[in-house]
């Protein structure tokens, strides 16, 4: 598993990984745990119906990656995976994307995801190259 940063947030350890099929599990396990909060906000939280859904997604967000389409972490809170959090629509030449996430609702008001999302925003502003996100 490649990690890119780890960090302690509320007593509990999270880390910001890339997306791997053997995450399929645990990601469909909040969607299936989340999935009323999910729908409201996210259309795909419907259509996520299996394990073998999530890891059609994670083939696809890999892909992505490679054709640098999308930046994508998974969010694992003391080793279990809790939600995402990525960059996408990237504009090349405004040199701006789009940030989305999501976190099971055990896990949120805790500040994980506003700690994410520093993260992310670092990444994107200092390792992409992007103005505006």
């Amino acid at each position: 598993m490649f990690t890119l940063t780890q960090f302690t947030q509320a007593g509990q350890h999270v880390a910001l990984v890339f997306p791997e099929e053997s995450h399929a599990a645990g990601l469909f396990a909040q969607v299936q745990k989340n999935r009323a909060l999910l729908t409201r906000w996210m259309p795909w939280g419907q259509d996520t119906k299996h394990v073998r859904d999530e890891t059609r997604f994670l083939r696809y967000a890999r892909s992505q990656m490679i054709d640098g389409k999308l930046f994508l972490l998974i969010i694992l809170v003391d080793g279990t995976p809790a939600g995402m959090i990525d960059l996408h629509d990237f504009d090349e030449m405004a040199h701006h994307a789009s940030v989305g996430y999501w976190l099971g609702a055990d896990y949120q008001g805790h500040g994980i995801m506003t700690a994410a999302l520093n993260v992310l925003f670092a990444v994107g502003f200092t390792r992409l190259g992007l103005h505006k996100i």
